[in-house]
């Protein structure tokens, strides 16, 4: 857990950011830089990239439909607070500084999806994130729960459109069903993906997997980022 008691000292390398960059990194530099407040996870599950944000400056929520993950998160203590909803059905009438959606929105069709978007963006101050597989990756429902199957591939532009930077991670001719590796066991896909981050970085459309972050500044425009 980060204890910064400065909201402008980043509490990572840049120079490791330029060298093996990733985009929850550039999250985390928006919540420092901007002393930002709250985050919210939506779908949480017992991961969440907001975990490792948690501050005494900087207060997390997981957000789940299901008490049983609600539950899980909180015996794990992946956030300070939590909140049973389903987001898409109710108005819940609260916003947050920054809104995280990691490897949610392949779960819906593409009509809710989109839906799902405008509502993160009505939550959200000042950041959104979106964590997906670039394009259709086919994952069926498994360990007894059919949610966990894939209605929809996302495509940078989907998000560029709107306004968000996005950034890839991992060669996409690696992973195929459920995202498994194709040619090599998984310690070596692993390997060549953390290797090769300053290239698809950049490049999300050749990626397996993209994050995508709309920044709004405090004048409520929204920015372009280097990252």
């Amino acid at each position: 857990m980060i204890k910064s008691s400065s909201p402008t000292k980043l509490p990572f390398s840049s120079l490791v950011q330029k060298l093996s960059p990733v985009p929850t990194r550039l999250l985390q530099r928006l919540v420092v830089e901007n002393d930002l407040r709250t985050g919210v996870d939506i779908g949480c599950g017992e991961y969440s990239i907001l975990s490792a944000m948690r501050s005494e400056r900087f207060r997390t929520t997981g957000l789940d439909a299901f008490p049983a993950t609600i539950e899980s998160c909180r015996a794990k203590n992946t956030h300070d607070d939590y909140i049973c909803a389903d987001f898409l059905k109710q108005d819940l009438n609260q916003q947050f500084d920054v809104v995280v959606l990691n490897h949610v929105i392949e779960h819906f069709d593409r009509d809710t999806g989109f839906e799902v978007l405008r509502r993160l963006e009505a939550m959200a101050r000042r950041v959104v994130y979106i964590g997906t597989p670039n394009g259709f990756i086919e994952q069926m429902g498994y360990g007894g729960n059919p949610f966990q199957r894939h209605l929809s591939g996302w495509f940078p532009h989907d998000f560029e459109s709107r306004g968000y930077n996005v950034f890839g991670f991992g060669p996409k001719v690696l992973r195929g069903v459920q995202g498994r590796p194709k040619y090599f066991p998984e310690p070596v896909v692993v390997f060549i993906e953390r290797a090769t981050r300053w290239y698809f970085y950049r490049r999300p459309a050749k990626s397996n997997s993209m994050g995508a972050i709309k920044y709004i500044d405090a004048d409520g425009n929204v920015r372009q980022l280097r990252g």
